[in-house]
């Protein structure tokens, strides 16, 4: 490698290397981001930097538990932009999206947000995501249902949810349910019926219940 006149090859071969070395950490998360080089890689990347914001909010929730949909939602993509994702609030695509992640080739990722005050709240989000925004194109058939719970029993809500939707919508098919391992989280698909092929959903809660006894 040359110091003085490195070349596009050796800048990528030092990314990978300090990407591998700092991985989990937010600086391993943005090179990751930043040296994805397909859509799958995009996603891969981009999911733990979600999960380290919804951490966020859960580690904080002391002090934002007067914060609105949208206040948590611009903290989110607060914090991605601040790993170089090119994240944004309210952004327009068939109405305006909670949150919105794209990058090159065409990726663009949608999250629908919620403060969970009934399941029937849920389902509008969902249908906002999956027949307003969802279009389940290449590079833009993933997105999330992000939950946010100030009540107790996170994971109780998120089954109720999973089980509810399940029975009522037909067309949603189970994918992956990552509760059974101890996970906040599962994933359904749907067939989008403006593009005829699959939208992938994540559903995840955030649990921001706080009312120490001290």
């Amino acid at each position: 490698m040359n110091i003085e006149n490195p070349t596009f090859g050796d800048i990528e071969a030092a990314r990978a290397v300090l990407a591998k070395a700092y991985e989990g950490q937010p600086i391993g998360q943005s090179l990751a981001w930043l040296g994805a080089k397909t859509h799958d890689q995009r996603l891969l990347a981009l999911r733990p930097m979600l999960e380290d914001c919804y951490r966020s909010l859960t580690d904080n929730r002391q002090v934002n538990q007067g914060h609105s949909e949208d206040a948590l939602s611009q903290e989110i993509v607060d914090m991605l932009y601040r790993q170089q994702v090119d994240a944004a609030h309210d952004r327009r695509n068939g109405g305006h999206c909670d949150i919105t992640v794209k990058a090159r080739d065409g990726f663009f990722w949608i999250g629908e947000a919620k403060i969970h005050g009934g399941y029937q709240w849920l389902f509008d989000g969902f249908d906002q995501l999956s027949t307003r925004y969802a279009v389940a194109q290449f590079g833009r058939d993933n997105g999330e249902i992000i939950i946010y719970h100030r009540g107790q029993n996170s994971r109780l809500v998120l089954e109720n949810w999973r089980d509810k939707l399940l029975e009522e919508r037909s067309n949603v098919e189970l994918v992956n349910d990552g509760i059974e391992s101890g996970r906040l989280f599962f994933e359904t698909k749907h067939n989008c019926v403006a593009s005829g092929f699959d939208f992938f959903t994540r559903h995840t809660i955030v649990p921001m219940y706080h009312a120490p006894a001290k």
